[in-house]
């Protein structure tokens, strides 16, 4: 063979792995969109038409609309980032009546992303939504960062909407964080419900739209869905879940800034029975109507689990507020879901929103007439299974409040058994001005009718701090049917049950009231009541209603309550007693040890001279610094400690490993011990220990015992799969009564990858020269010499 042939051999084979080593790599390709210069494209529309999974779309200030060539609505694309210059300078805006974002039933990865936007819709919109996932049978996770939704002139306008419906069976666990979200939600009717001392009639405002509703109904078109609209029938039942992270946005301006709706009003006909459990965490409101609007009958979702954290409110008319909706007729004559009373309607602002208030706070005592009386019907799941009622109210501050800061008014209905879970906790409420604001800082109206019971229920108020409202704290709870006061006739009652009440930790001061209760025979086991402050209110520092069965302990009485409570400076009372049967209340702080004086400040219905239906004697000589409450016998107090094994710094794609160690400080031993850890979106389960298991991203790991002192780690391996700081959260619970429940949390910062241009890829002129010096190299190299 000559030396030529062997030379062009050896070049030609020095080229190809040139080209293989140095030539075109593969990467997430960048599409730029913008309406002048040299953009890839010229919309948004075209770049996601072009996109694949992994690109970015990233677009030029400037005004996208139908005007300038883009076809609404447009949809996200899954793992497709869209990425807008700056929501000050880069705006969509789509028709009146079309979504500017639409997906229905589309699988969205946690990569998936839209941000630095302005949504809004061009003027003569009548109740539009902005950005709309119907759920489906899909996964969705997207992530929608940085925008601002804005209704433009459309204020009955929702800013984001998620919806199961239709016997869908997907889920959204997607995040919706550092979006501004206001002036959405125009809509508001006055309805018929019971607030205040006595929970008597009342008429509110019930509203609907916001900046983000939340719904699992069953609605039977795209068009009844964005009108909120349903013909009468029993259509297939929804079973997904919704279960968003709402965290780091600011809402103002808005009638509902989120709105919850665990099942659809007059839910009698039209039921859902999924899981509705958004996290709403760490967010911003300013003069909302509602920050936070829930809608929960009780024959809707199977699992109902609102987390309210660590948000922060000033000048909304209510923080959170929650009821049944009842009206025009009720669900036997409903033909579909009526949306407002005859012109009630006004655009929301600033000045119609404290006028509203102001109307409030003068009509907050009239008496209304009773709610239109109504029938049930046994339909959908709820007939057939237990539903869980968890709602988790920790660490928010309200300021400036005209009508309340929890406002829960709930009908819980099931044939079996409804287990309900209610922590509020660590809060801080204060009403606006110096007058009583609304019902109550903290007021609650439960009405429970189970078909059967399994004693899981629980009302926890831990270690708030309430002033200014008519009531700090008003709890009352009704066993069986609200038909029985509405003259809806008797339905089944729940067998009398030790479910458990406890008050402890409270600072209710300068109210009208501090602390009313009224049971009404929803326990045999005494509500307990320890270390609170009831001090400086204008007429009882605690009221016990006439309907309590037990009375609440304050102190000595069947709980073994240590007392510790402070009743001083109250203007009428120190306690009232209304009803019949004895008030333990020994070894509390009334002031003064001088037992005339205290019984001076202290009412009961039969007036007796010295003890009478409040037993205080003996109490204390000072306030006691109350330690976290331990209720002795039936307590196992543990710890939970998190912490990350694999060393930093973590990129996506990078597996991580948790190890969970919990500890039973003690003193009795903890029976079904469950760590609960939730992941968050940009985390992906992977693998975890023996006795672990995984379901849409929480993690639930069993231990059957663990004694005194005795500690167990569990670990969990998962994938980082999106950029940004993601916090891990677990908690640890078991059947003893723990006096601190833990919780622990690790966040770590994910960055992207490295080398994420490293992954092969090329042109089509790159793809077919390589094909061709592959095939003349393969040609050349097996040819006989």
């Amino acid at each position: 063979m000559g030396l030529f042939p062997r030379r062009v051999r050896a070049f030609i084979g020095l080229l190809l792995v040139f080209s293989l080593a140095f030539g075109p790599t593969v990467s997430a390709a960048v599409l730029t969109v913008a309406h002048s210069g040299t953009p890839d494209y010229p919309t948004i529309t075209q770049a996601l038409a072009a996109a694949n999974p992994g690109d970015e779309i990233q677009v030029a200030p400037g005004l996208y609309d139908m005007a300038s060539g883009e076809l609404f609505p447009l949809a996200l694309k899954d793992a497709v980032r869209i990425a807008g210059a700056d929501r000050d300078t880069t705006t969509i805006a789509a028709p009146p009546g079309v979504p500017v974002f639409f997906n229905e039933d589309t699988p969205l990865s946690a990569t998936t992303f839209l941000g630095g936007f302005t949504l809004e819709h061009e003027s003569g919109g009548d109740g539009d939504v902005l950005m709309e996932f119907i759920v489906g049978n899909s996964l969705m996770s997207p992530r929608i960062e940085g925008n601002r939704f804005h209704p433009g002139d459309d204020a009955a306008a929702t800013g984001i909407a998620i919806l199961g419906e239709n016997a869908s069976s997907g889920i959204f666990n997607g995040t919706i964080f550092g979006n501004e979200i206001s002036g959405f939600g125009g809509a508001v009717a006055p309805e018929m419900l019971p607030f205040g001392r006595g929970m008597s009639a009342q008429q509110i405002p019930i509203f609907q739209g916001g900046g983000i509703a939340m719904a699992l109904i069953t609605l039977p078109s795209s068009t009844a869905r964005r009108r909120g609209v349903a013909t009468e029938g029993a259509p297939p039942v929804a079973e997904g879940q919704i279960t968003p992270t709402i965290s780091g946005n600011t809402f103002s301006d808005n009638a509902g800034a989120i709105g919850i709706l665990g099942s659809t009003p007059y839910s009698y006909y039209y039921d859902a029975a999924g899981v509705m459990a958004p996290v709403i965490d760490d967010n911003a409101f300013d003069t909302d109507f509602a920050d936070v609007a829930m809608l929960y009958t009780g024959e809707g979702t199977r699992m109902f689990a609102p987390q309210i954290t660590n948000n922060q409110s000033s000048e909304s008319f209510v923080h959170i507020f929650s009821v049944p909706f009842f009206g025009d007729g009720g669900p036997a004559g409903a033909k579909g879901i009526s949306t407002h009373a005859a012109g009630s309607d006004f655009v929301l602002n600033r000045e119609t929103l404290r006028t509203l208030q102001q109307k409030m706070k003068k009509r907050m005592q009239t008496p209304r007439p009773a709610m239109r009386k109504q029938t049930r019907r046994d339909v959908g799941p709820n007939a057939a299974g237990d539903v869980v009622y968890d709602l988790t109210i920790s660490g928010n501050t309200v300021t400036d409040s005209a009508f309340g800061g929890v406002f829960l008014y709930q009908y819980l209905y099931g044939t079996a058994d409804v287990a309900i879970s209610v922590d509020v906790s660590d809060n801080n409420f204060a009403a606006a001005g110096d007058a009583p604001g609304g019902p109550g800082g903290i007021a609650t109206g439960f009405f429970i009718d189970e078909g059967a019971d399994t004693s899981t229920d629980s009302l926890h108020f831990i270690e708030n701090q309430v002033t200014g409202f008519a009531a700090g704290l008003n709890v009352f709870v009704q066993t069986g049917c609200l038909c029985e006061r509405t003259g809806l006739g008797a339905q089944g009652i729940a067998p009398v049950s030790l479910h458990d009440i406890t008050v402890t930790g409270n600072r209710l001061e300068n109210n009208d009231d501090g602390f009313v209760i009224d049971t009404d025979g929803y326990t045999t086991l005494a509500p307990l009541v320890s270390c609170n402050v009831f001090a400086n209110n204008e007429t009882a520092g605690a009221a016990i209603g006439p309907g309590s069965g037990p009375t609440p302990d304050f102190g000595g009485g069947s709980r073994l309550s240590p007392g510790n409570n402070t009743l001083v400076n109250n203007g009428s009372f120190d306690m009232e007693n209304h009803n019949p049967a004895l008030v333990k209340a020994e070894n509390n702080f009334w002031g003064t040890t001088d037992l005339p004086t205290i019984e001076a400040n202290t009412f009961d219905i039969t007036e007796d001279a010295t003890v009478g239906e409040i037993d205080f004697d003996p109490p204390l000589a000072q306030a006691a610094a109350c330690a976290p409450l331990v209720i002795p016998g039936d307590v196992a107090d543990l710890s939970l400690i998190k912490t990350v094994t694999t060393p930093g710094p973590y990129e996506v794609g990078d597996f991580i490993m948790y190890d969970l160690s919990v500890t039973n400080v003690g003193p009795q031993t903890a029976t079904n011990v469950v760590i609960t850890d939730t992941l968050p979106a940009g985390l992906q389960f992977m693998s975890a220990s023996a006795g672990c298991t995984h379901n849409t991203g929480v993690v639930t790991c069993t231990i059957a015992t663990l004694g005194a002192t005795e500690s167990q780690t569990r670990s969990i391996t998962v994938q980082a799969t999106a950029i940004g700081l993601q916090t891990n959260n677990a908690t640890a619970d078991s059947d003893e009564t723990d006096p601190t429940p833990p919780a622990a949390s690790v966040p770590i910062l994910i960055g992207a990858p490295a080398n994420v241009a490293g992954v092969p890829t090329a042109s089509e002129w790159g793809l077919l020269l390589m094909g061709l010096m592959l095939a003349i190299a393969g040609v050349w190299f097996t040819r006989k010499t």
